[in-house]
């Protein structure tokens, strides 16, 4: 067998695969329901049989969903705060600098919203990329807030549920994101009833890059067993 072919058809193509190839596929990074277990963003849950909405009949709805509790700032007032949630390593998702750096991945930012009644209290869950010295990088995601609220069906009466998303290429430079809910409150009632359900954030590499990079890196390791041979 020729040192070409050898190269070829034997164990050492099979070393480099795995050497040269994106080290994770597509990824759910975190589908948080608030069924129970971790909640990751420490927000408080109402049951869906309390009716302060329509039923969701979206996808997988489950039996709760959360909203931002009773602020300090009580009612007839004007208030937001912020659930800080985890904050994702890409490295430790298998995802390295060269993958991110060349634009191969795409981060998918998806979450239900919903509000009481006419109040268009609302949520908004932000994605933010940061740097290896921890500092924003880029352009965060955003989805919901006031607009996206005030267009649900019910008006006056219980609201319905409507689902947001939004897609990006991460920015070169990112090599981690932290993902936070910001809950608004509008001046009726004394709760802030930004409603959401099943958040849920994904990274998906883009397959052409991915052959196209192995593809490369193979053709050199070929062209330089010619020279040797």
């Amino acid at each position: 067998m020729t040192p070409l072919k050898k190269l070829i058809t034997g164990s050492t193509l099979g070393l480099l695969i795995p050497l040269f190839a994106p080290s994770a596929g597509a990824a759910t990074v975190l589908l948080e329901t608030f069924e129970g277990g971790t909640n990751v963003f420490n927000l408080p849950t109402y049951n869906y049989t309390a009716n302060y909405t329509l039923a969701n009949g979206l996808a997988s709805p489950g039996f709760k969903y959360a909203h931002g509790g009773n602020p300090a700032g009580g009612n007839a007032v004007t208030f937001q705060t912020t659930f800080n949630g985890p904050t994702y390593n890409l490295a430790t998702l298998g995802y390295d600098g060269i993958a991110i750096d060349s634009g191969a991945l795409t981060l998918s930012l998806a979450a239900q919203f919903s509000t009481y009644e006419s109040q268009n209290d609302f949520a908004v869950v932000t994605v933010q990329y940061l740097d290896s010295l921890n500092a924003a990088i880029g352009t965060p995601l955003a989805i919901g807030g006031p607009a996206f609220v005030a267009a649900l069906s019910g008006g006056t009466g219980s609201r319905g549920w409507g689902e947001a998303s939004l897609s990006g290429i991460i920015p070169t430079g990112a090599r981690s994101f932290s993902i936070s809910i910001t809950e608004g409150k509008t001046p009726q009632g004394a709760y802030i009833d930004g409603y959401v359900d099943n958040v849920s954030v994904s990274v998906v590499p883009e397959p052409s890059a991915c052959l196209l990079g192995l593809a490369g890196t193979v053709g050199l390791l070929v062209r330089r067993q010619r020279r040797s041979a």
